[in-house]
C-alpha cells in the first residue's frame, strides 16, 4: 500500500510519525504530499481537504484537547467520508453529537505521545544543556497560541506575563517553550531560559511541573500525573478579543490560577504533588485514552479501512 502523509509543517506531521513507523514495518510505502497513493493521512483539516477528491482519507488529530468546537471539524470530516482516528471516549461522545450513527471512526489512543515517550531526555541531559541547578526543581512553561482575525500570529499575552511567571518560579529552574506556531523571537529578550528548537514533550520525564493554559499539552502531560498548573488570565485576555465563546475551549486539570497567584500555587503543589491527581487522571483517561500500542491500533484501522474500499 502506498500511503501519503499530508501536512503543512512539522507540527502536523508529529502525530503521524509513530503511525508511519508502524505502517512501514508492515511493508507499506510512505510518501509525503505525493500523488499516486492509495490513501492520504492528515492531522489537520486544511491540508487533508486538498486531497479529498484524490484518495480515501484518514484523519489523525494533531492536538488532543477537549474542545467543543471539534464538533464542527467532525461534521466536515463526515462530508469528506474520512476515517477518523481519535484518542479517548470524549471524542466518541462528540461524534455521536455531530454525526449520530457515523461508523467510520476508531478510538486508538495517543500515538503522538507514544512517539515522544520513546524520545524522552534524561534529567541529566536537561541540566547539562541549560546549566541548571541540579538541586532545584525543573518547571516547563508551554503556552498555547491564538491568532487574531487576520490570522497574524502573536504571543497571546505571554510576553506581558513572562517576567511575573519567572519571578513566581525564581526558586526553581524554569524553561519556556513557545508554541511552534508562535513568533518565537519575540520571547528571547524576556525569558532567561528558552527552548525554540525542541518540543516540550521530550522534557516531560525530566521535569517536575508544567505550567500552561488550555493547550493539548496539558492532556499529554497528565499521563505522568505530575503537578500541573493552568493560567487563566493569559488565556482569557486574548479569548475576549478573538473568540465569541471562551467556554468551548476551557477544561480543568485540577489547578487553575491567575498569574498573581502562581508563586503560592507552585510552592503548595511541590509540597502536595497529589493535589488534583485524580482530576488529571480522569482528564487523561477520557480525552487521551491509552498510549502504548496506539500506533499499532491506528495502523490496523488504516489497513482495514483501505481493504474495504
Amino acid at each position: 500500500m502506498k500511503i501519503n502523509l499530508v501536512y503543512q509543517d512539522y507540527l502536523y506531521l508529529e502525530p503521524m510519525l509513530k503511525v508511519a513507523e508502524e505502517l512501514k514495518k508492515r511493508g507499506h510505502e510512505i510518501f509525503h504530499n505525493a500523488d499516486g497513493c492509495d490513501i492520504s493521512i492528515g492531522s489537520h483539516l486544511t491540508p487533508l481537504s486538498v486531497w479529498s477528491e484524490r484518495t480515501p482519507l484518514v484523519f489523525l488529530d494533531h492536538g488532543i484537547c477537549p474542545r467543543v468546537k471539534s464538533v464542527n471539524d467532525i461534521s466536515r470530516l463526515v462530508k469528506m467520508k474520512a476515517l477518523m482516528l481519535f484518542s479517548g471516549p470524549y471524542y466518541e461522545r462528540l461524534i455521536e453529537r455531530a454525526a449520530p450513527g457515523y461508523k467510520d471512526y476508531r478510538l486508538i489512543g495517543n500515538p503522538k505521545l507514544e512517539y515522544y515517550l520513546e524520545r524522552q531526555m534524561s534529567r541529566e541531559e536537561v541540566i547539562k544543556r541549560y546549566s541548571l541547578d541540579p538541586a532545584k526543581k525543573i518547571i516547563l512553561y508551554a503556552p498555547t497560541w491564538y491568532h487574531n482575525k487576520g490570522h497574524r500570529r502573536y504571543s497571546h499575552g505571554t510576553i506581558r506575563y513572562i517576567r511575573k511567571i519567572e519571578k513566581a518560579c525564581r526558586k526553581h529552574n524554569l524553561i519556556l517553550f513557545p508554541h511552534p506556531k508562535d513568533l518565537k523571537k519575540r520571547y528571547i529578550k524576556y525569558a532567561s531560559q528558552i527552548e525554540t528548537k525542541d518540543t516540550a514533550m521530550r522534557f516531560f520525564e525530566a521535569s517536575d511541573m508544567l505550567i500552561s493554559d488550555y493547550s493539548s499539552i496539558v492532556v499529554d502531560y497528565s499521563y505522568f500525573n505530575k503537578p500541573l498548573i493552568q493560567l487563566t488570565d493569559v488565556f482569557e485576555r486574548n479569548m475576549r478579543r478573538n473568540r465569541e465563546n471562551n467556554d468551548d475551549v476551557k477544561f480543568d486539570a485540577g489547578n487553575s490560577v491567575r498569574v498573581k497567584e502562581l508563586a503560592g500555587r507552585v510552592e503548595s503543589l511541590f509540597k502536595d504533588p497529589e493535589r488534583g491527581a485524580y482530576i488529571r487522571k480522569e482528564l487523561f483517561d477520557d480525552v487521551s485514552g491509552s498510549v502504548r500500542g496506539a500506533a499499532a491500533r491506528a495502523a490496523s484501522a488504516i489497513e482495514e479501512y483501505i481493504n474495504d474500499k
